[in-house]
């Protein structure tokens, strides 16, 4: 669960509180994920019990986190009428408010997240309503995006995450090979995203624009601005890219998926309407850059994966003021998975300051640098160079930790002790690296080296 829609569910978890919703009732959460650990913790701070988290998956049943048991959904069935009420912050809240409806359950049912907005998985009327008004804003960004790209095969990466469009790229020109795709543009959230996409494009072409309604812009690589231009691009690249926020790309995505547009793919291994992976990790357990690479690619298995383009890597001007080989880079945040105790990463620090190291946290916008360390703000291109000045990188497992994936150096990843979405599989299970000292931190771990 990113910090957005994370702050959305605790706004929305305050609202039940001062709206006294869960009073002299027995609470029930439904589908273990991470997401509905973070609402169970929620509850459980303010010391208010959970009685069970339902979930669909078998083998989860039997099982417990922080002592809530997971527990079929038809168990809710045994509450006497009005005396029980279930929370939802998965993220299919519209087929699991059916599935509980159809079983007879006629208690509240409360979503506390609204996740992207064109992945709803609901035929109603309600949710019909709202797609269509987002199709007529959509189809006007699609036409506007088509008009700028004429003739341009579209891939679409519906999330602020730079892991998701690294390994997006990683596999697109073969996947743009097997369709026999000629130009395309590529559709990523925010400059950090843009930054991580150019990683693999030839120099010779364009840098990523933003996405407007006004004038034709274009991304300052080296500032990290964007700068409004009163020119256009007249020589249209092989490969392009265009930045969008989130409700526009939900709104083009949702006009491409309702149009039934063929010169559009959404790259996401949780594609709504398209085809369903998820549940094959109900099965067996299929690491996340194989899902890309065979599930949302259709590539075999064994597929080498493209690197970022060396040309495309930058050296830091901050070299000068980290000791080569004896410092390190911490990388504690995360967007989409359960963050790490403070006081963990301050252990952590004080160990490899006992060691003689430098330590620098990379941070990003207003988050703070770890006690003892100092901060760095290095862009995309520029991170490899750091850490390989540096000697060594420690970090949880987020974006960051794909794009330097290949960097010469000593890496260390941190997993949090949770299971994938609803899944019984781990962070690491899904998430490991090749050639990095991977690492799952439980709850009552105290030194890791």
């Amino acid at each position: 669960m990113d910090q957005t829609h994370y702050k959305e569910m605790v706004s929305n978890f305050h609202k039940l509180l001062v709206a006294d919703l869960t009073q002299d009732k027995a609470i029930y959460l439904f589908g273990h994920c991470n997401a509905t650990e973070k609402l169970a913790d929620l509850f459980l701070e303010l010391g208010i019990s959970v009685k069970a988290i339902l979930d669909n998956n078998m083998a989860k049943h039997n099982s417990t986190y922080r002592s809530i048991p997971v527990v079929p959904p038809q168990t809710i069935l045994h509450e006497l009428p009005g005396h029980s009420a279930v929370y939802i912050a998965a993220r299919a809240y519209e087929a699991m408010n059916k599935q509980l409806r159809d079983l007879g359950y006629q208690d509240e049912i409360k979503k506390l997240v609204d996740y992207n907005s064109y992945a709803e998985y609901s035929l109603s009327e309600n949710t019909i309503k709202r797609m269509q008004v987002r199709v007529r804003r959509g189809m006007l960004i699609k036409q506007r995006l088509e008009q700028k790209y004429p003739g341009y095969f579209k891939i679409l990466c519906p999330f602020s995450a730079l892991g998701d469009v690294f390994l997006t790229m990683s596999y697109l020109p073969y996947f743009l090979e097997k369709k026999n795709i000629g130009n395309c543009i590529v559709g990523v959230i925010g400059i950090a995203c843009a930054q991580t996409a150019e990683l693999f494009r030839p120099v010779s072409e364009n840098l990523a624009v933003p996405h407007s309604t006004d004038s034709p812009s274009s991304y300052n690589q080296a500032s990290g601005h964007c700068v409004i231009k009163k020119t256009t691009i007249h020589h249209q690249p092989r490969l392009s890219i265009e930045i969008f926020s989130q409700q526009d790309m939900d709104e083009l995505i949702q006009a491409c998926l309702y149009t039934q547009d063929t010169a559009s793919f959404i790259s996401h291994q949780d594609r709504p309407y398209v085809i369903n992976l998820h549940k094959a990790l109900y099965v067996k357990c299929i690491p996340l850059e194989q899902i890309y690479c065979c599930g949302v690619f259709g590539l075999p298995a064994d597929t080498e994966p493209v690197k970022p383009r060396k040309e495309r890597l930058q050296i830091s001007p901050d070299l000068r003021h980290i000791k080569k080989g004896k410092s390190i880079i911490f990388s504690p945040y995360a967007k989409s998975i359960t963050t790490l105790p403070k006081s963990f990463w301050e252990r952590v620090v004080l160990q490899y300051r006992n060691k003689g190291y430098e330590c620098f946290t990379n941070i990003a916008g207003d988050e703070p640098p770890l006690k003892g360390t100092i901060g760095i703000s290095p862009k995309i291109a520029e991170l490899q160079s750091i850490v390989e000045y540096a000697g060594t990188f420690v970090g949880i497992r987020s974006g960051l930790c794909d794009v330097i994936k290949y960097a010469q150096c000593k890496k260390t990843v941190f997993y949090p002790d949770y299971n994938y979405s609803d899944t019984r599989w781990k962070a690491i299970d899904m998430y490991a690296l090749k050639g990095w000292k991977n690492i799952v931190i439980g709850e009552f771990v105290k030194d890791v080296f």
